[in-house]
């Protein structure tokens, strides 16, 4: 029977008999008996109940089937309704319908039932709607959060026009202040700064006046500091002097108390009728003051009946700014005599307002412990000042601009940057809350802060230390901060010596004639009847004070007890409603803990129906796992590669349906094997869609393997085809260069590398270049082993190393793309490492070039000393160059990596240069005999030439230096991912080591020895400094020849001419002496023009040769020292060789050595040496005086002479 079939149903009996057919028949014979028999009966089968009533099952059927209907309906609807098979979607999709994503023991399947059944009800377009409603919603709530402007009056438009032209001028001069600021110098500023805190420091009070009857609220100073405003509770404002406190004027018109008072700017003293001064009262009236009235010329009621707690005059002068307790502030223009500006913002009252220098802005603070900072061009609030935990009752402007500062209830004092839009520092100044700040006008290097802890404190405005607390007051309020003035209120201050202490009233033990007493001998009065005036004048303002303090507490707790009292109702209706709360919360625990087991065995029950239902899922998918394995074996048959795929992806399901059935094992096996089969035929056409580059066959196989679980595979068979298409190119480029010479072969396979890296980024690994073949250092051997320029061709594959280096890391960079640094390492190892062979042979490379470039000097050719010398003047600025260029060849090639073994090819090129100054000083020597006038010349101008070379190398050594050391740096941090290369080999990392300490030392060691000239290069030093010597005892030779041969024609005089004995004034100076002294009268006129003013290169070759010229500032003192120490020793040699003198002979030679002593002394400004002057005594000496005289000379001379004069010793 079908369901639409129509069932038919008779009426039933009216009459419905309960019970079984026992009791039916038992009921009869009760019926049929009569009398005691019944009643007995009746008790024995006891009450049988009848009812006449029947029960209509053809209504309650007919609502059965339309229920039914309605069911069958809804799930023919569901069952039409397609639903995501994703359960990421689906749970997205119940989350939008407002429902539960997952339920206790829900499956995806459970789930989707469900999100289908619900769309049935609903509707199918049920999310969208809902997604509809939502966008509504967040638009609506994004409208209402928005920011609404509203059009202002004419008058504001023209007033901020107004406030932009008048600012910007002034922002331009306080920025070229700033500017010129800068350039005074630090050590200036500094003294200036530390003045100015002495000055600070050592503050003092300057006088104390009594300002009013009523505490004194706020108090200002005008632009000149001469004249100080006073605000009083009393309603009275007050204008003095400064700074001798005297009373210059009163303004009387204010109800109520004063609580802030202000100065107009650039108003001068006798201005009649001028607006000068602004006060503002707690009645919401704002007064205009000017000089010399009493009376106030105009007043603003705008503010009534809110308090006007702050306000303060525009820089210009023409607008007024006022702080309401309306929770806003604004802006009056006293040209245009008007409000062109309310401003709301706050959420509670606003208190302080401060303007910017400049004009431009201002800031607000308010109740609400939160400071905004407005642009008055604009009306914005550019800055929102939240940092503070209560409310803010000062802010003021630096004079540079962009910092502020915030006095707050919290105790703190905020700084706050303009530029950076957030708070510098926040400095605890005091122990109570803080009434006000105030900047240092002219500069801002400091600023005051104003406590009610009875104490005001001076700070810096860069380190913000505390440089000065003032102290004094009973009760400090608002302090005002001019350029040198400090003013603060209190309640009520007098003079210290009159000052008395009213402490006392509040003792339970007061006694009046004691307190009397006291305070008349404290003040030491010589009048009583004036200190009892000034007594009782005192406790009157003291009784009036605390009459007004009482009655003010007094209104302050009339107005408060209707708050009281409804608080206090608030308070019992809480609760009483949280007493109700409770109790029902009791109820509800005693019911969860009766239910807690019905919840267990409900949960029990879940978790059964969801086991039972994977169970029935899984054998389901069992009974179709052995169709589904057909189909797809007839699909792989017949090699329909995506078909097969599309049932793989079904068996994958099924089998993670059957997790838990019997036979898992042999169904992972099967699906691994289908897995294989379905790879195996799709492989030829996976390579061949990667090697034609087709991104759209492609993108199929990566769903399709992703299905599979077979990425990893699928990658794997890319990075196959790369690697293969980029060997390809390697081994043509490789074929292409060894059949030409092109070097650049390795820089365009790199270009086809970051042409393909640059299209897949993920396919850079190092694998890639390691896996060439041939590799590259065997491609660039060959190379090599073809060219003739071996140091050109490493340098261009050096260049495309580094080029190919830092093209892939900027590649990398810019995709994006992380690699981690294991990856980035072998990455430049890959890259940079191969190359370390052709970087171990770059310094025999480089030694080759460089003997190659020293023999086309051609210097081996030359003959006669003359050329040789002018060679090697012409050659020393290209052999440096030459080393110069080695160094850069260093450093494009290696990057400065191979710069430790460049540095002992240096060392060897220099050498081999120094041997053709060698040679040169052998050629000198050999022609020093041959007569030449030019030989002295040539002597010094190849020890100036050897000069220049050392001084060239030692500026070259600091560049090779410089970049050793730079390389040791480099070399010590860098990293192995480091795209660039690296000192491996241990020997060379020593040998830099090595190098870096020498360089070290030679700098600690400084110049305390001028023949450490070098450090790296120091083994040269070796070799100069025999061939400076040599050179130097050549050109002493030479200048030295002409006395030798003077010296040699000593003659003794005739012995027969000993037996006269002639006076001293007799004998003159022989020939050969005069010829020798001759000779060196003219020698300073030779050596002049090379060595009394040597150059710097010449003098560096002379220290070298000798350290005597590093001692002496003029280097031909050294040279005639030389060789007057020469002559004397060379005469020495000659008197030794003489046999005997007479007496006329020996005072004859005793003449000529006198005679060169005298040459020396006064031509040369030399001495002779001590010997020969001692033999000069002994020659002079007569015989019977001989031995007196000899005392104190040398014994052996002693000895010698007197053999030679024949004299018979006494002894």
């Amino acid at each position: 029977m079908s369901d639409d079939e129509e069932i038919l149903f008779t009426r039933p009996t009216k009459t419905i008999h309960y019970g079984s057919l026992e009791r039916q028949s038992n009921l009869l014979d009760i019926q049929s008996s009569s009398g005691d028999d019944k009643d007995l009966k009746v008790k024995e089968l006891g009450q049988i109940h009848t009812s006449n009533e029947y029960f209509d099952l053809e209504n309650e059927i007919s609502k059965d089937k339309a229920a039914l209907l309605e069911e069958f309906e809804r799930r023919k609807k569901a069952r039409q309704i397609n639903v995501s098979t994703d359960d990421v979607e689906v749970k997205k999709n119940l989350r939008q319908l407002n429902e539960p994503i997952c339920l206790f023991g829900e499956g995806p399947a459970e789930r989707r039932n469900r999100l289908r059944e619900l769309l049935a009800s609903l509707g199918e377009n049920a999310i969208t709607q809902k997604i509809a409603e939502e966008e509504e919603r967040k638009q609506l709530q994004k409208e209402q959060e928005s920011t609404w402007y509203h059009e202002g009056p004419e008058s504001l438009r023209v007033a901020r026009i107004w406030i932009a032209h008048y600012s910007l001028p002034r922002a331009k001069q306080r920025l070229q202040t700033a500017k010129e600021l800068l350039s005074v110098p630090s050590a200036t500023k500094a003294s200036r700064m530390v003045e100015l805190q002495k000055k600070l420091q050592s503050l003092v009070p300057v006088c104390s006046q009594v300002g009013d009857t009523r505490p004194v609220s706020h108090c200002c100073f005008n632009g000149d500091s001469n004249l100080l405003l006073t605000a009083s509770w009393s309603g009275v404002c007050k204008l003095w002097s400064i700074p001798d406190c005297e009373l210059v004027q009163n303004f009387r018109g204010h109800a109520c108390q004063v609580g802030g008072v202000a100065f107009r700017n650039n108003v001068p003293r006798d201005a009649m009728n001028e607006v000068a001064m602004a006060s503002g009262a707690a009645d919401g009236t704002v007064k205009l003051w000017a000089f010399g009235n009493e009376e106030s010329i105009a007043d603003i009621t705008g503010h009534i009946p809110h308090r006007v707690s702050r306000l303060t005059f525009h820089p210009s002068g023409r607008f007024l700014g006022t702080a309401c307790y309306d929770a806003s502030w604004r802006l009056w223009d006293l040209e245009q005599k008007q409000e062109v500006l309310h401003q709301e913002g706050h959420a509670k009252a606003v208190h302080c307002i401060a303007f910017q220098d400049d004009g431009s802005v201002c800031v607000t603070g308010g109740l609400d412990a939160f400071g905004r900072v407005w642009d008055l061009r604009t009306g914005r609030c550019i800055m929102f000042l939240e940092g503070h935990l209560k409310a803010i009752f000062g802010v003021d402007f630096s004079p540079n601009g962009f910092q502020m500062a915030t006095a707050s209830e919290d105790n703190t004092c905020k700084i706050w940057d303009l530029r950076r839009r957030q708070p510098i520092y926040t400095i605890p100044a005091h122990t109570n809350l803080l009434s006000d700040v105030k900047y240092q006008k002219n500069s801002g290097d400091f600023l005051v802060t104003a406590s009610y802890d009875n104490t005001a404190k001076i700070w810096s405005n860069r380190t913000w230390q505390p440089l000065k607390t003032l102290s004094g007051h009973d009760n400090v309020s608002p302090p005002h901060f001019q350029n040198k003035n400090i003013a603060g209120e209190n309640h009520m201050e007098k003079e210290n010596k009159n000052k008395i202490e009213m402490e006392a009233f509040e003792n339970d033990n007061f006694s009046a004639i004691d307190f009397i007493n006291s305070a008349y001998t404290a003040n030491e009065y010589e009048n009583k009847e004036d200190f009892v005036s000034s007594l009782v004048s005192e406790l009157q303002i003291y009784v009036q004070d605390v009459s007004a303090v009482l009655e003010d507490t007094s209104q302050e707790v009339i107005g408060n007890m209707p708050k009281i009292v409804k608080d206090m109702d608030n308070l019992r209706q809480e609760a009483a409603t949280l007493q109700r709360k409770m109790r029902e919360i009791h109820v509800e625990i005693a019911q969860v803990q009766d239910s807690g087991s019905c919840l267990a065995n409900l949960e029990r029950l879940d978790t059964l129906k969801t086991k039972l239902q994977i169970a029935k899922q899984g054998l389901q998918e069992s009974d179709g796992w052995g169709r589904l394995t057909s189909e797809l074996e007839d699909l792989l048959e017949r090699n329909d590669i995506l078909g097969g795929c599309e049932k793989l992806s079904i068996l994958q399901k099924s089998l993670i349906a059957q997790m838990n059935l019997p036979g898992q094992n042999e169904r992972e096996m099967h699906v691994e094997e289908a897995k294989n089969k379905l790879e195996a035929l799709a492989s030829p056409q996976v390579v061949k869609c990667f090697s034609i580059g087709d991104a759209t066959e492609a993108s199929k196989y990566v769903d399709m393997f992703g299905k599979m679980d077979r990425l990893p595979q699928l990658k794997q068979y890319y990075r196959t085809v790369q690697k293969t298409g980029l060997q390809g190119q390697w081994q043509e480029i490789v074929d292409l260069a060894e059949n030409s010479s092109d070097v650049r072969f390795l820089r365009e396979f790199y270009h086809h590398l970051l042409e393909h890296f640059q299209k897949q980024v993920s396919s850079m690994t190092a694998d890639t270049l390691n896996s060439l073949q041939p590799t590259r250092e065997v491609a660039i051997t060959n190379f090599l082993k073809r060219h003739t320029d071996k140091l050109e061709a490493i340098s261009e594959f050096s260049a495309a190393n580094q080029f190919f280096g830092v093209t892939l890391q900027k590649y990398l960079q810019n995709s994006g793309s992380t690699l981690p640094k294991e990856k980035l390492a072998a990455l430049s190892k890959a890259i940079y490492d191969y190359f370390q062979v052709f970087i171990i042979q770059y310094g025999a490379l480089e030694q080759n070039l460089l003997s190659s470039h020293l023999v086309t000097l051609g210097l081996g050719n030359q003959v006669v000393a003359l050329e040789t010398v002018r060679s090697l003047g012409n050659c020393n600025a290209k052999v440096i160059q030459a080393a110069s260029n080695a160094l850069q060849r260093c450093e494009t090639i290696t990057q400065n990596c191979a710069i430790g073994p460049l540095v002992t090819v240096l060392n060897l090129f220099f050498r081999e240069y120094l041997d053709k100054y060698k040679k040169a000083q052998k050629q000198l020597d050999a022609t020093r005999n041959v007569p030449n006038v030019n030989f002295l010349q040539i002597c010094t101008t190849l020890l100036q030439h050897l000069g220049d070379f050392i001084l060239q190398v030692s500026t070259f050594e600091e560049e090779v230096t410089e970049k050793l050391l730079a390389t040791y740096e480099q070399m010590c941090r860098q990293e192995s991912s480091s795209f660039q290369y690296k000192v491996l080999r241990k020997q060379d990392v020593s040998e830099l080591k090595k190098m870096k300490n020498i360089v070290n030392e030679r700098h600690a060691q400084g110049g305390e020895n001028a023949l450490n000239v070098w450090s790296l290069f120091a083994g040269l030093l070796e070799v100069v400094k025999p061939i400076c010597a040599e050179i130097h005892d050549t050109t002493l030779a030479s200048v030295f020849a002409p006395i030798e041969v003077h010296l040699r024609n000593i003659e003794p005089t005739d012995l027969s001419s000993s037996s006269s004995d002639l006076p001293d004034y007799s004998f003159a100076p022989q020939e050969y002496i005069t010829q020798v002294g001759q000779y060196l009268m003219t020698l300073p006129q030779h050596l002049e023009p090379f060595l009394l003013s040597p150059s710097d290169t010449l003098r560096r070759s002379l220290e070298i040769a000798d350290e005597k010229y590093s001692q002496s500032s003029t280097c031909g003192d050294v040279l005639l020292s030389l060789i007057a120490e020469e002559c004397c020793a060379l005469y020495m040699e000659n008197i030794y060789k003489i046999g005997s003198l007479s007496n006329t002979a020996a005072k004859q030679l005793a003449t000529d050595i006198e005679y060169l002593a005298s040459v020396f002394d006064e031509l040369l400004g030399l001495k002779l040496g001590s010997q020969i002057q001692q033999v000069a005594i002994l020659l002079r000496a007569s015989p019977e005086k001989y031995l007196s005289l000899s005392a104190g000379c040398d014994p052996k001379l002693v000895t010698t002479i007197r053999q030679m004069r024949n004299i018979i010793s006494s002894e």
